[in-house]
């Protein structure tokens, strides 16, 4: 059972859109951009690490490295 229907999403973020563009228009200013670029800003390394070094397949790069070290010494 869906909670919330594709169409009441579709709805939901028709509006929020709405409201973003009036802001935009209104006050001139981007608030829905304003939340991304702060998002972006927070993100730790780790959080990066943890995703996208693990999508990319680099997320074992330092432990990888620290392995070869202990076995070239």
């Amino acid at each position: 059972m869906k909670l919330i229907s594709s169409k009441m999403f579709r709805r939901a973020v028709d509006i929020a859109d709405n409201i973003d563009i009036w802001v935009s228009k209104t006050f001139n200013l981007q608030p829905k951009h304003r939340l991304l670029v702060v998002a972006q800003d927070t993100i730790t390394k780790r959080h990066l690490q943890n995703t996208i070094g693990t999508a990319i397949g680099a997320s074992n790069i330092s432990e990888q490295r620290k392995k070869n070290e202990t076995l070239s010494v």
